[in-house]
């Protein structure tokens, strides 16, 4: 059992350094979710530049952490691989906007997705580490799931509040990189004490 409090504190620990990293990317969610609420229509449509542009630049800021962490993590080449696939796909979605606000909806719906299972899993890392309010990140991550299912179902029905679907899961994204900040910043701070 040590050895795998110690493996999971391993991996926890270069992010814990990067709090407020996470803090940085809930404002960033919520900025754009409340922006998908009040210009639904027009956010919509520059969205999907937006959205290019936000995959390299996220992308690029992993690629980067994990090159900072390779003498303190093993899961450096993981945050490396996820920020290389969001530099790829941000720069194809860049260079062919005609395909990016056709397929806007399915890659929002993916992305989405794919964010809020990393959230669950992030949950049950902090469980297994014995992070009392862990739930809040599970909690998060499914309600982020879900809305990313309503996004698809939307287009499937061919609903016309796919935008505030989409602003919900952002919205919903910020509040879990928050509840992250918050407890990463609280691992650092024992970190530092013991």
């Amino acid at each position: 059992m040590q050895k795998l409090e110690n493996t999971i504190y391993s991996s926890l620990v270069p992010e814990n350094k990067k709090w407020w990293a996470y803090l940085l990317m809930g404002c960033l969610f919520i900025f754009i979710g409340l922006w998908i609420f009040i210009t639904p229509i027009a956010s919509f449509l520059s969205l999907s530049l937006f959205f290019s542009l936000a995959l390299i630049v996220l992308g690029i800021f992993e690629m980067i952490f994990s090159i900072k962490i390779i003498r303190e993590a093993k899961n450096w080449g993981g945050f490396f691989a996820r920020g290389l696939f969001d530099v790829i796909i941000g720069g194809v979605l860049l260079f062919n906007p005609f395909f990016t606000t056709n397929l806007l909806p399915y890659l929002l719906a993916a992305w989405i997705m794919f964010r809020s299972v990393r959230a669950i899993l992030f949950a049950y890392r902090l469980k297994t580490y014995g992070i009392k309010q862990w739930y809040r990140n599970l909690i998060f991550g499914t309600i982020t799931f879900v809305f990313g299912l309503m996004i698809i179902i939307y287009l499937i029905l061919g609903g016309h509040s796919i935008a505030y679907a989409v602003a919900v899961a952002f919205m919903t994204l910020g509040f879990f990189n928050f509840s992250k900040a918050h407890q990463l910043n609280k691992l650092n701070k024992q970190d530092k004490s013991d």
